[in-house]
């Protein structure tokens, strides 16, 4: 006495994922990519809010502003980080690729702040660098692999039941 098992009807549904499986990755590396560039874009406002990147200064004092007009530097309106924050965007640039950050042309009332962006990182003859954007590339690098594992585990375990 005994009985018969077949597997075939499992062999098939795997069979027929792996199938697929090339086009579900593929799917699921569109959604990882955009999924990373909101997250730093969010991780770069909340840093930015918080004041908390390298070489980062505590907001101007209406004295340090009065000083500044005072030594010259014109009565141009002090950058405001609220424009800053608003206009850090991810833009595609392929599929898998997104470029974060304030693009080229965000410009709101005469202040270019793609302009800002880059005097912040890199600073200037009489400003120093306060690198917002390296931190952020940093640290959102550093936590691809766990974000990549997570990803594939939750997409890929909705096909697999």
């Amino acid at each position: 006495m005994g009985f018969k098992i077949s597997i075939k009807s499992e062999v098939a549904k795997m069979e027929k994922f792996l199938s697929v499986a090339p086009l579900l990755a593929r799917q699921a590396n569109k959604e990882l990519a955009k999924d990373i560039a909101n997250k730093a874009g969010e991780y770069a406002k909340e840093v930015m809010n918080a004041q908390g990147f390298p070489g980062a200064d505590i907001p101007l004092s209406e004295e340090y502003e009065a000083r500044k007009l005072a030594e010259g530097y014109g009565d141009k309106i002090l950058i405001k980080k609220e424009h800053y924050i608003n206009n850090i965007k991810s833009h595609k640039v392929d599929d898998l690729t997104y470029t974060v950050g304030v693009l080229p042309g965000t410009i709101i009332d005469g202040v270019d702040y793609h302009l800002v962006a880059l005097f912040h990182e890199y600073g200037t003859k009489t400003t120093p660098a306060r690198p917002l954007w390296s931190h952020v590339e940093q640290v959102t690098k550093k936590n691809i692999p766990s974000l990549f594992r997570t990803h594939y585990l939750t997409f890929f375990s909705e096909f697999i039941k």
